[in-house]
Formats: structure tokens, sequence, C-alpha cells
């Protein structure tokens, strides 16, 4: 069931907000836009702690609304999901070779710093990093250790397969283009069978705020919400240069030390089973739970996918529930 106990209202409407991300002379890129959706909790009590969620490689911050609604319902929570640059409402990169974690993960904790300084104190906060947001809180661990008090990783870790890299590169690489929204949420749809069952209702929560309307293309004025130069990066891996990252990838894990979940979708073609085992070995020796009936990635809208998340983030009060 989906959110059953709240089929009778409305879904919580999020505030967007603007983080203005400063120039980095190290990396080249300019001062950029950067939006991101912030959810209070529905108490109207200020906020005792702070989930930050970051999305996968197309997404964008709109795909935790269910969860932030959940979430906010139950707990004095602030939700704030960003839109990465070049996706969603962020500003897209004149030069597509900013688009690494590097860009993102500067860009990440100077929105957390905005977002601590306006709380009265500074609140607890945990990292949800959905595939590539996992990856950027790896490289945010290097630039700041105390990045966050929990971190939770989303079907990803360390060890990235080739064929699910060589897979998700095929369709980024496409700049596509519809002529109603209804084709555009379809083939949205058709490459996003590994989220696993959903009704159409959320289909199209899901995908909605993936395509924007472009009046300017007469034809096919429909397209998707993200930069088509994304795909630069993609085509720039090889195995070799997979395998190297890999190294560094393990080396930042073995250093966190804050508690960390690991969600696998069961049958994930980018988070292997073995790299789920060896990261509860290793490092912060995770927790993990196998998600069922899903491939890469949970989107944390099923029930049970949520709970698994509140479970880590408020146990006590969840054990209470």
């Amino acid at each position: 069931a989906y959110f059953s106990h709240f089929t009778c209202r409305p879904m919580t409407q999020p505030e967007q907000k603007s983080y203005l991300a400063p120039a980095v002379a190290a990396w080249g890129s300019p001062a950029h836009a950067i939006n991101y959706w912030q959810w209070l909790p529905q108490s109207g009590r200020a906020p005792t702690a702070i989930l930050f969620a970051v999305h996968g490689l197309t997404r964008q911050g709109l795909d935790f609304s269910a969860l932030a609604e959940y979430l906010t319902a139950q707990h004095d929570v602030l939700v704030v999901a960003p839109d990465v640059a070049g996706r969603g409402q962020s500003a897209w990169l004149p030069n597509p070779m900013h688009y690494h974690a590097g860009v993102y993960a500067g860009d990440l904790l100077g929105l957390i710093a905005q977002v601590q300084a306006e709380q009265a104190a500074r609140l607890p906060l945990a990292w949800l990093g959905t595939s590539m947001g996992g990856l950027i809180a790896f490289t945010a661990s290097s630039l700041q250790a105390d990045f966050c008090d929990k971190l939770i990783l989303n079907d990803v870790g360390p060890r990235l397969e080739w064929q699910a890299l060589t897979r998700i590169g095929e369709y980024l690489s496409l700049r596509m283009r519809f002529a109603s929204q209804d084709e555009a949420l379809a083939y949205l749809q058709s490459i996003s069978p590994s989220f696993g069952w959903h009704t159409p209702e959320q289909w199209r929560s899901l995908n909605l705020p993936q395509i924007r309307h472009v009046p300017s293309d007469a034809e096919l004025p429909w397209h998707l919400h993200y930069d088509p130069a994304l795909g630069a990066l993609m085509k720039s891996l090889s195995p070799e240069l997979v395998q190297q990252q890999e190294a560094m990838l393990w080396a930042a894990y073995d250093k966190l030390s804050m508690p960390t979940l690991v969600l696998r979708g069961a049958q994930s073609d980018l988070l292997s089973a073995e790299t789920a085992q060896e990261m509860q070995q290793r490092g912060p020796r995770a927790q993990c739970v196998e998600v069922p009936d899903c491939g890469h990635a949970p989107t944390l809208i099923q029930l049970k996918q949520m709970q698994v998340v509140e479970g880590f983030l408020f146990p006590l009060q969840s054990e209470k529930g």
C-alpha cells in the first residue's frame, strides 16, 4: 500500500528555495544556482533533526516527496532535497566537464551550511544518497569528515558494476524530446523497470517533475529535465578508470565512522550482494537491508521502504509507534 493512511488528504507542498554555489577556482566552475525543496514538520514545531536527501544521476529532489511527506508527519524533522547542478530547477553548467562529484560535493556542503545557519542551533543531520547521491557523500566525507551524523546509501557502494554503468550511459547520452506529456511519461516509465512495481499514480508522481515544457520547440516541446551534456563524462568512463575510482571510493568508505545503512534492491545490477556484504565487514560496518521486488534503485515510495528509513533515523520513536 502506498501511504494508505494519507490517501484522504492532499500531499504537503514543499517550499522551493535557492542556494548560490560560489565559483571554485580549483575546478574552474562558475557560481551557479542550486534549487532545493524543503519540507517542514507538519506538527508546526521547530525541527529537531534534518534529513538531507540527494537523488540519482538524472533525477531531482522531488523524488523524495513521498518520503518527506511521511517523515514530516511522524517526526519533527526538516527534509531538504536539492536538485544537483544540471538537473531539475538548478542551473546547467556551461562546461560539461564540471559535472563531477567534486563540484557536487562542494555545492551541497555549502547548502548544508546555509540550512544549518537558518536553524536556532546545529541540528543532527542525516544524508540519504540514492545512487549518485551516495557517491557524492563519499567525496563530501573527504572534504569534511563530519559532514553528517548518519548516512543512508540507497543502492550504491564503493564498487560499481560496469554492466550497469553501461546500461545507464546508453539512455543518458540520448537527447530525448517528445510531442506530448504522456509520451514523455511513458518513455520515462519504460526505462525504469528496475524501480519495481508502482501504481499509475506513483509513476506519474515520480516522473512528472522529470519533464519540462519548451514552447520554442514547436514540434517536440516536451524535454527531459536535465542537461543532455551530463552524458559527456559517462562517455569518458572505461573499465580501467572505474577500477581506479573504486580504490578511492573504498578508501573513503573505510574512513567513515557514522552509523550507516545500506539499502540494496534485491535485483540491483549496480550494487552486488557481495559488495553489500563487504560493506558490512569494513569501514563503518554498515547495516544492510535488501529491498525485495526491485533493482536499481528503491524509490522509497512504498510504505515498507519508508519505514526502513524511519527505523534507522528514529529508532526509539519508531518502536513506540
